[in-house]
């Protein structure tokens, strides 16, 4: 599967990456398409499996958040906020998930806005 970093439809390492203060956060954006011929029972085992797996992520505080994007009909498209030391770090633990077999992913490392309202000021 193809992971790509991306700023802005750039490809590449980002200016001020990784930051000085601690570990990344990232979004991927997770596009599953399911083989044909794939059986409904194969297909609730890979989503139970992957259920699981971003439960143990989430208890580790790998995954943050999930988001269900509008999907168009017959798309699996999902939005993840993901925390790692850095991308080796995150290839590992997108690697560690079931439906990675189906999947691509768009990665893209984010840095703290000055502005952000979550965050306290610096």
């Amino acid at each position: 599967m193809e992971t790509i970093a991306t700023q802005n439809g750039v490809r590449g390492v980002l200016p001020c990456w990784p930051p000085e203060d601690g570990r990344v956060e990232f979004l991927v954006d997770m596009v599953t398409t399911v083989p044909q011929g794939t059986s409904e029972d194969g297909v609730a085992d890979m989503r139970a499996r992957e259920a699981a797996r971003s439960a143990e992520l989430t208890a580790q505080g790998s995954l943050l958040r999930l988001w269900r994007p509008p999907l168009a009909p017959g798309e699996w498209r999902t939005w993840g906020l993901f925390q790692a030391d850095d991308a080796d770090e995150l290839e590992a633990v997108l690697a560690s998930m079931p439906l990675r077999a189906w999947r691509r992913e768009t990665v893209t490392p984010l840095t703290p806005h000055p502005n952000d309202p979550g965050q306290p000021p610096r």
